[in-house]
């Protein structure tokens, strides 16, 4: 039987949610911030002597942008979000009795990080929202980097332990690995933030519109349908029921032709409402100092963007309570119906998955979502009437309590996972890496090298 080296050393992470039966595949398990992260390391070695590791709790994004698609090549950028280091060593611990049949030793050396609800910068100019913790996050396409030999999406957000042998009074050699590291989940609890102001991207949102009605495409108009709306309450993925959901409060005003005012009957009209959420992700090769837009998509190389819509959803509604509107446009009240528009609001449940991955912003990448609205009048002709409304899509722990376990939104994505792919859902996944995977240093030269943020 072969004897293991006297000087080898091999170090495993646990955590107490894994099972004595090493062969079985663990749950991913959630972390937030303010959770504690605990456990410890099994460390291995052929004889006793004295030894140090580092213990670190690190989070990093990584992006890449293809300038040859063929073979799925770019260039590629690596950001280090945090880096927090203990070190644990033999003196912390006495070892076990030597396994009988190898005489190797073990020890156990406890570990224990507490996730920041926030992060840290020393510039008093960041943006508030870069200083949020971003949710682990596995998007875009997939590339395989044979330079650096790391993995890299558009953008990939991720977490994780790691244990390095620091120190060693005698030259742990190689015949056994003596490093290891494993992926944590992390959903931030972050609430939602205040609405955003629609000043400063006219381009990606539309409150509000004005339609024209006709009885028929060619006929002589019936009036001018004014819709608005504002943004909803956030979405929150945290929920206890199946699917997250919100409200949105749609202002319809009706102003009708003079000729047809005594044939408009706007509480007979039947309507429609579809609607369906589209996700913007953006993602940079440089680090951003302002919230990506897609004015700065078009106007900078280095950012790009790309966007997906999910499945519509239609709210039909009927004999909608319309009531006249006296009140004029110089706030003086009408004695007379005539002339007088019509007003309504309509109420529309969204319904949303509970997969989406909550909105973020950090140096390399950001996601946002809006909400887009379709409202149809049956009977009407009229030109289309759809309202994007912003979205924030979060996960708040305070108002209500998640599953330990977010089985539906950790679905696996190997990290060595080679070849170019576009993902129609939000991937994450919590497991064992090789360190020889994740290398902390940033080697794109064309980024600062940045190790706190």
């Amino acid at each position: 039987m072969a004897h293991t080296n006297e000087t080898s050393m091999a170090i495993l992470i646990v955590f107490p949610e894994d099972t004595l039966n090493s062969g079985k595949t663990h749950e991913a398990k959630v972390r937030s911030g303010g959770d504690v992260l605990e456990g410890y390391l099994e460390v291995t070695t052929g004889t006793i002597f004295d030894f140090e590791i580092d213990v670190s709790f690190e989070g990093l994004v990584r992006t890449w942008q293809s300038y040859d698609t063929q073979n799925c090549t770019g260039t590629t950028a690596e950001y280090q979000l945090l880096k927090e280091t203990q070190t644990v060593g033999s003196s912390l611990s006495l070892p076990g009795e030597p396994e009988r049949y190898t005489s190797r030793f073990v020890y156990h050396l406890p570990f224990r990080f507490v996730v920041p609800r926030q992060l840290i910068s020393a510039r008093s100019d960041v943006h508030p929202h870069f200083l949020n913790l971003s949710p682990s996050a596995k998007l875009g396409s997939v590339l395989n980097s044979s330079i650096c030999g790391k993995i890299f999406m558009q953008p990939m957000i991720m977490y994780f332990i790691k244990a390095t042998l620091a120190e060693a009074s005698h030259q742990a050699k190689s015949t056994r690995k003596c490093h290891d590291a494993r992926e944590i989940v992390l959903i931030p609890s972050i609430p939602a933030a205040p609405p955003l102001s629609l000043n400063e991207y006219p381009r990606e949102y539309r409150p509000h519109l004005t339609a024209t009605l006709k009885r028929r495409m060619w006929s002589r108009p019936i009036g001018q349908l004014n819709i608005s709306a504002r943004e909803p309450q956030a979405i929150n993925v945290s929920t206890a029921t199946p699917r997250a959901s919100t409200t949105v409060f749609m202002e319809l005003r009706f102003d009708p032709c003079t000729t047809y005012e005594s044939e408009v009957r706007p509480f007979e009209w039947d309507c429609d409402v579809e609607y369906y959420v589209r996700s913007r992700t953006f993602y940079s090769i440089k680090v951003l100092d302002e919230v990506p837009s897609i004015s700065m998509v078009e106007s900078n190389e280095n950012v790009r963007m790309y966007s997906k819509v999910s499945k519509s959803e239609i709210r039909q509604s009927a004999s909608l309570s319309w009531r006249l509107d006296r009140l004029s446009r110089m706030g003086v009240i009408q004695s007379s119906d005539e002339n007088c528009p019509w007003v309504t609001t309509l109420v529309v449940p969204i319904n949303a998955s509970k997969t989406l991955t909550p909105t973020f912003l950090n140096p390399l990448s950001a996601r946002r979502y809006s909400l887009l609205l379709k409202l149809s009048i049956k009977g009407f002709s009229h030109s289309t009437m759809e309202l994007e409304l912003p979205l924030q899509v979060v996960s708040d722990t305070l108002q209500y309590s998640p599953p330990v376990v977010a089985r539906e939104a950790a679905m696996g994505l190997p990290l060595d996972y080679c070849g170019s792919h576009d993902h129609g859902s939000d991937d994450l996944a919590a497991h064992r890496i090789d360190s020889e995977t994740v290398n902390i240093p940033i080697e794109n030269d064309k980024l600062p090298p940045y190790t706190r943020y």
